[in-house]
Parts: structure tokens; sequence; C-alpha cells
């Protein structure tokens, strides 16, 4: 095997959070229908269209999602989840409560997303379930309380709502799913990030092919628009593996191992 010389760059760009997130509050704008986040007195910025709270301790919060039905029957499915950094390093809002806790240097964050939100009426926390008629507009309830303790930082998660598929939504044998997601970012309504660190970064195991390096935001707030490249280059200088990730937000206390590939020849 030859002599690796192991060269990480981190590059960290701090600029306005809210360009960065009217990128990607919304994961698909496809599918036949579209939701819509209502806007309420706890809004930090009303010139955005998801949810940045300014929130107080043990305080009971009432939020409204719109849904807009395409031309067909559909069947829905809406959940909360909290928002994590994957393995590609871009924001993913589609984990399960078990699955995100490898994204997290806490695993028991301040705000459960999962156990502490509840939709309509609903006696329990969970997904909900809906049919929705041709072209038809719901709004829909969702509840939750800031715990006692307040909120440590942020807390960051979203609304999820995905269109159950059937058999119009295959194509080329794939059967698609369509799902948006409204972003929910809750902060304590006395946050201050003046004391944000950077990102820490680190070499974890590696092998003849694969090279791990491990990832973590030390604040228990967000960073905001990180750019991230990391090299891997043998003696020669010559580049045999490389990570970069476009500018994208990093979430609270994120621990993410990132994976590269090692070709030699």
């Amino acid at each position: 095997m030859k002599k690796i010389n192991k060269i990480l760059f981190l590059s960290l760009i701090s600029l306005f959070l809210v360009s960065l997130f009217e990128t990607v509050h919304a994961e698909s704008s496809t599918g036949d229908f579209s939701i819509e986040a209502v806007l309420e007195g706890h809004q930090k910025d009303e010139n955005i269209s998801y949810w940045w709270l300014k929130v107080k301790k043990g305080e009971s919060i009432k939020l409204n999602l719109i849904i807009n039905n395409g031309n067909e029957e559909n069947n829905f499915e809406i959940a909360a989840n909290q928002a994590v950094n994957n393995n590609n390093f871009t924001l993913d809002y589609s984990l399960s409560d078990e699955k995100v806790k490898q994204y997290l240097v806490e695993k028991e964050p301040t705000f459960n997303f999962y156990k502490d939100i509840f939709f309509e009426k609903e006696a329990k926390a969970g997904p909900l379930k809906l049919i929705l008629a041709p072209n038809e507009v719901r709004e829909i309830a969702i509840a939750f309380k800031v715990p006692k303790a307040g909120i440590r930082g942020q807390a960051i998660g979203g609304i999820n709502v995905t269109k159950i598929p059937k058999e119009s939504d295959r194509q080329q044998g794939i059967l698609n799913v369509y799902s948006n997601v409204v972003a929910l970012l809750m902060e304590d309504i006395n946050y201050s990030n003046k004391k944000e660190k950077n990102l820490e970064f680190d070499l974890g195991k590696s092998n003849e092919t694969e090279q791990i390096i491990e990832v973590k935001n030390p604040n228990s707030s967000l960073l905001r628009q990180v750019s991230l490249e990391a090299r891997i280059t043998d003696n020669n200088g010559k580049i045999v593996s490389e990570f970069q990730s476009s500018q994208t937000a990093v979430v609270p206390n994120a621990s993410v191992s990132l994976k590269l590939m090692l070709s030699l020849n």
C-alpha cells in the first residue's frame, strides 16, 4: 500500500441563515400537492416560509399547516421528525427516532419531535393519516408544549407530509414516494449565539480501502451555511479520495461520520 498523506480542509462560512433555509424547507414541489406553514405570534421573522419560533419555558404552542391536494384523491401521512445531517452531510428530516441518534452527540435532545408534537385532536403523539378529496384544502392543527427546562440553544426538526404512493406514481418500474417538509426551528426567547464554536473534526478508523472522518458540532445551536471539503492525497500529492458538500446548515450537537473511499491504483 502506498504511503498516504491525509490532508483535511474544513471551510466554514457564517452567513445569513434565511437564504439557506429558503432552499431546504421543502424537499419536493412535485407529487401533485403542496404544503404551507401558517405563521403566528411566536415567529422570529415573518419574511420566511418556515417556522422559526421564539419560545418560553413550559409554554404551550399551537401551529397550523395547510395542505393543498391535487386533482386526485390521495392518502397522506403527517409526521414530525428531528433534523440531522446525514452521511452526505446534507440536512435530513426523514429519519425515525431510533435512526437519528447515530447522527447526534446528545442522544436525548431537549425537545423530542417524535414524542412531544400532537396533530389535530389525537391523544397520542406520532404520525397522522388522512385522506383528501381532489383539490381539497385542509388545515391541520399542530400542538406541543415547550419543556419546563426550556430549549437549550436551538431545536430543529420538520413537519413532513408524505403522499402514500399508488400505481399512478410508478414510473419505469419505480414507485415514487413524494414528501414535502416545513422546517420547525425553536429557540428560547433569550437565546444568544455569541459564543458559537466552529466544527470539530478528527480522523476515525481507516484501512486500505476507506478513511472515516468524524465531524461534530459542539454547539447546542445551528452552524450556518457550512461548506466542507476533505481530501486524501498520496505521497506524490495526487488526490486519491475527496469529499465536498455544498453550503448547508449543521444541526445542534451533530455527529457525522464521513466515509472516504481510497483508490490507490
